[in-house]
């Protein structure tokens, strides 16, 4: 059985997210994920759950490493909430 989560380092790098904002946001300690991601180390179920919620993916796309194609599709999923959030912040600005 493989250690870690080798799908975490292809979403994290198509989504151009530092292990360190990863961490912050779903308040997981930095070097635990670095460990985590070079699998030295496993991942609690709750944890898994907190970086593929920030990450906008499944747990299976963590647990196994995902297609490009996946890949691909979770990026332009962040990308557009990236880009809601934003539209709703400057409308909050604007009112």
């Amino acid at each position: 059985m493989e250690t870690g989560l080798p799908g975490l380092r292809p979403i994290r790098d198509a989504l151009k997210m530092s292990i360190p904002t990863l961490a912050e946001r779903a308040r997981i300690n930095a070097r635990f994920l670095y460990r985590v991601e070079a699998g030295q180390q496993d991942c609690t179920t709750v944890k898994v759950r907190a970086i593929a919620d920030v990450l906008g993916c499944t747990t299976d796309d963590l647990l196994y490493p995902p297609t490009p194609q996946r890949v691909s599709g979770i990026r332009a999923a962040y990308l557009k909430r990236q880009a809601d959030e934003a539209a709703r912040e400057c409308k909050k600005g604007a009112a």
